[in-house]
């Protein structure tokens, strides 16, 4: 293919006409027999032969000339290459980077603002009759747009309108739709697809990028933006120590920070506030390409006169500002509970006597949950209290969040009531150990037709040192690769201390899993469990709204349906309802000879964990080690799966489901810089209500709040002073890899992309491009042109008959 091929042309015809004019010349003499000049052939055949070869070579090098010089004057390029002529239009696709780390500012601008320069000054360069279409990769007030403007001054007008968002860059999604834009603008055929990036590592190496990319070729141009010296500290995450606490307790925060560039930052104070006031501090040290944990000392929590079982408070972490101020803050809601909200059924209960030393199975485990920061565990109060298995009662359970039933010899006919109440959404783990009878425990529920254990059992108990003649060596212990529940990733350990830790238990007799009795599909919850009415105090779906949230489909899932996490449960798409089944079971931990430790199972709304062994000394030695750790994670982890999920990311999806009690009422979002915009509802399918608000682009506070439709006006839009009949509040974090700021050179781009980069920064956008091929004919045509010159300034001896 040619950027010019009139030039070509051209040369074709010239070199057709030199050959032409070298036949006529060949002709030029009349041939005339003369009797006397035969003698005098023989003598010149010779000569003749040479001037043959002469004016043959003396063509070829002036055809090469012209044919090598219209080649290179009509510029060739290979198919996908870009070729562009200066004198004609174009459309141009401008795809403009404006993720959270283009917000990183020098000398009051920002490199976006340098970007947005760059694309101007570009637009308001290109040829009459040009065309051009204005993408952000990371989305902007006009998403998307697929067409071309016909004016550049509207492309101008699109640019300006473009912002930093906290988000990541779609680098792959905007190529799509840059194609995309490509076939629906036919004309000007000749396209232009540039890209203004600070060329972030995490978002240029993406395998969906690299697809996308091929479809180009050569075709992409890359004006890289980026800091000269850059360095940035950042908040990745702000957590509660124990992901949850009481009115009672003294709450303990971890705050995140990490630093990227090539300087330390010595003395940085990271400030602590609650509900906004500033509650502690901490000045640390931070060293460049490390994260630091940040543990504030416990703080005295707010009183609150709000009664019910679970408030919320916010808690952020700011650092002081720097080039990127985005992510010098986080913020994030935290849970408090009036009080635990956990059961506990053991086979001693409310007999329990401490002085008497009559204690239950899940004695040690309460002390453990209950135990503050710093203090002797057998010296805590103990409020949290056990019962026994014919005392629960559904009363009892309606509070309780989590369930721990361990060493009680049977479940009798609560083993129905337990089945309804995970159902409906609680968690329950069983524990071994006491009088745990396995074949009680299966009788109980998967012969009665309840899936509550996630398998059936043997009959009866595996004991290891009766098995092996009291062999110690052979006493089971955790196989360290088999953990795989969260409970065992404790953070800021290494993996070589976690398996040290990991061996320090040791298991004397554990249930296990009867394999020949579990046959075909797992067993489904009966009928009457599913449609009993939802009799949980804290599962409120149909009184108070309930944030949904979707994660963004990858590539390979276009055209399917997405997954949700509505209270920390994956469920169908908007419109959906959450599945009411028992799934199979999975294994999240195995102890060394191959037998489970801990296996777990979705039934209905909540799960159903299982523990093999006690959680006593009698039949293991885990409560004496300090992997015990891991039973209070466990326990807490499935307290918190609970709660609403309320602390999302600037990539979610967000959709909100409202009851039907709210339908009618005026709903608005409040966004972090005070603002408020309406929020239109409208049915997501089947008896479901709600709002699609899709992503946030800005990390911060927000807050929906619904307003009586009594009392809004008719215009739908709250009285000024109008007190909202509900809120939910909830809070946006933005991307951590876009706060590391790593960039990819200018050599590295093409690689990346399959070779994909046509230029990079450093080479005029604006001036035509094609291959380089042109200068190499060009440059052959002179060598074929200076060597006829020099054939025909050498001196020839004459020739004599």
């Amino acid at each position: 293919m040619f950027a010019a091929p009139w030039f070509l042309v051209g040369g074709l015809i010239a070199v057709a006409g030199l050959t032409v004019v070298h036949l006529m010349h060949r002709r030029r003499y009349r041939v005339v027999r003369w009797a006397a000049m035969d003698f005098l052939l023989q003598a010149v055949r010779r000569s003749r032969r040479m001037l043959q070869l002469r004016d043959l070579l003396l063509l070829l090098m002036r055809g090469s000339f012209l044919l090598l010089f219209a080649l290179g004057m009509a510029r060739p390029y290979w198919p996908g290459q870009t070729a562009f002529d200066p004198s004609s239009g174009v459309h141009a696709v401008l795809i403009v980077d404006n993720s959270l780390s283009m917000g990183y500012g020098e000398l009051g601008h920002s490199l976006l603002d340098d970007a947005k320069k760059q694309a101007e000054a570009f637009l308001r360069g290109l040829p009459a009759g040009s065309r051009a279409t204005v993408l952000a990769a990371a989305g902007s007030p006009r998403e998307w747009l697929l067409g071309a403007y016909p004016e550049i001054d509207d492309a101008l007008a699109a640019l300006r309108d473009i912002s930093p968002v906290d988000r990541t860059p779609d680098l792959a999604r905007a190529l799509e739709h840059a194609a995309e834009a490509c076939r629906r603008v036919p004309s000007p055929a000749t396209k232009r697809i540039i890209v203004f990036s600070d060329c972030q590592r995490t978002n240029w190496e993406d395998e969906g990028l690299r697809t996308a990319a091929q479809g180009f070729g050569r075709g992409i141009e890359v004006r890289a933006v980026r800091p000269a010296s850059p360095s940035n500290a950042w908040v990745q995450a702000v957590y509660l120590r124990d992901r949850f606490c009481t009115r009672q307790e003294a709450a303990v925060f971890t705050a995140q920070v990490g630093l990227s560039g090539l300087r330390p930052r010595l003395g940085v104070e990271v400030t602590l506030l609650i509900d906004g006031v500033p509650t502690a501090s901490q000045v640390v040290d931070l060293q460049p390409n490390q994260l630091r944990e940040v543990i504030f000392p416990p703080v005295p929590l707010p009183v609150s006169p709000v009664a019910e079982s679970v408030e919320w408070i916010w808690a952020k972490v700011a650092l002081p500002p720097d080039a990127l101020a985005a992510d010098d803050s986080r913020s994030a809601l935290i849970p408090v509970f009036s009080g635990f909200p956990a059961i506990f059924v053991d086979q001693v209960g409310q007999d329990e006597a401490i002085a008497g030393g009559r204690l239950g199975e899940t004695y040690l485990l309460r002390r453990l949950l209950t135990a503050g920061e710093g203090e002797d565990v057998s010296a805590a109060d103990l409020p949290l209290t056990a019962v026994t298995m014919d005392r629960l009662t559904r009363e009892l359970l309606a509070g309780a969040r989590l369930v721990v039933v361990a060493g009680v010899r049977a479940p009798g006919r609560q083993a129905e009531l337990l089945t309804e109440y995970v159902s409906l959404g609680g968690n329950l783990l069983i524990a071994a150990g006491g009088e745990f009878d396995p074949a009680a425990w299966t009788r109980d529920t998967w012969d009665a037709g309840l899936p509550l254990l996630p398998t059936p059992l043997r009959p009866v108990p595996f004991d290891v040192r009766g098995a092996n003649g009291g062999d110690f060596a052979s006493i089971l212990q955790w196989d360290a690769d088999s953990l795989r529940d969260e409970c065992f990733r404790i953070a800021g350990m290494a993996s070589e201390e976690l398996v040290a830790l990991f061996r320090t238990p040791f298991f004397f007799r554990i249930v296990e899993p009867d394999a020949d009795a579990l046959r075909g599909e797992p067993a489904s919850i009966p009928e009457a469990e599913v449609s009993r009415a939802p009799w949980l105090s804290w599962r409120n779906d149909d009184r108070t709204p309930q944030i949904v949230t979707f994660t963004p489909r990858s590539a390979d899932e276009k055209g399917t349906t997405g997954a949700g996490i509505v209270n920390g449960r994956s469920v169908a798409a908007a419109g959906g309802n959450e599945t009411e089944v028992a799934l199979p079971p999975r294994i999240t931990a195995r102890f060394t000879n191959g037998s489970p430790f801990l296996m777990e199972r979705s039934l209905g709304r909540g799960k159903v964990l299982l523990m093999t062994s006690g959680l006593a000394r009698e039949w293991n030695t885990l409560a004496a080690t300090p992997a015990v750790v891991v039973l209070d994670r466990l326990c807490r982890r499935l307290i918190e799966e609970t709660l609403e999920r309320r602390n999302l990311s600037a990539g979610d999806s967000l959709t909100v489901l409202i009851p039907p009690a709210y339908r009618g009422d005026f709903c608005r979002i409040v966004k972090p810089d005070g603002t408020s915009e309406p929020v239109a509802a409208g049915a997501l399918g089947t008896r479901q209500w709600g709002a699609e608000i899709g992503s946030l682009p800005k990390q911060g506070d927000y807050r929906l709040q619904w307003f009586d439709a009594a009392v809004t006006p008719a215009m739908a839009r709250p009285a000024p002073l109008a007190t909202p009949r509900a809120e939910l509040p909830f809070a946006v974090g933005c991307p951590v890899e876009e706060s590391d700021l790593q960039y990819l050179d200018d050599a590295e781009l093409p690689s990346v992309t399959n070779g994909s980069i046509a230029s990079a920064a450093g080479e005029g956008l604006d001036r035509a491009q094609s291959s380089g091929l042109w200068r190499y004919f060009i440059l052959a045509g002179a060598i074929f042109l200076f060597a006829e010159s020099l054939y025909l300034a050498s001196p020839r001896s004459e020739v004599r008959p």
